[in-house]
């Protein structure tokens, strides 16, 4: 009997699922903002809150945490350098969930996980820092020409 496992199992065994989430929220991380079915958002959006509220604490416990979950510790770094410092005054409700259509050919509710404050992710924050620096060299050229 299943008492108390409220987890839904998206018809998988148990390694397609873990890794399943680890790409989703891996993904969610980089990106900001992710499309996938219902049900898997609503599973990824439990464990990137998890992993954020765990990566906020910024001690090593949490990095080695996050380095077993992910296996990349340059990855680990940004999450808790870069990501969980927006984050460090919510206490929950990190992310949204947006229903969207219904997909053709199986019927399957479709949404949007995207993080409640739409900065987006790790990606976007690179280009961002990429596109200053590329204006920042544009003016001081401008500067020398004058």
């Amino acid at each position: 009997m299943r008492h108390q496992k409220k987890k839904s199992k998206i018809s998988r065994d148990y390694d397609h699922r873990r890794w399943l989430m680890k790409n989703l929220v891996r993904q969610l991380f980089i990106h900001g903002k992710i499309q996938t079915t219902w049900k898997k958002a609503k599973l990824a959006s439990s464990l990137a809150e998890r992993l954020l509220t765990k990566a906020k604490s910024k001690d090593i416990k949490a990095r080695r945490f996050l380095f077993r979950y992910f296996q990349d510790q340059h990855f680990v770094n940004e999450i808790v350098e870069k990501l969980a410092p927006r984050f460090a005054k919510n206490k929950g409700g990190m992310t949204r969930i947006k229903k969207l259509k219904r997909r053709k050919g199986d019927n399957a509710l479709l949404a949007v996980l995207e993080f409640v404050d739409k900065k987006g992710g790790l990606k976007e924050e690179k280009e961002k820092k990429e596109e200053k620096e590329v204006v920042k060299n544009q003016q001081k050229e401008e500067k020398k020409k004058k």
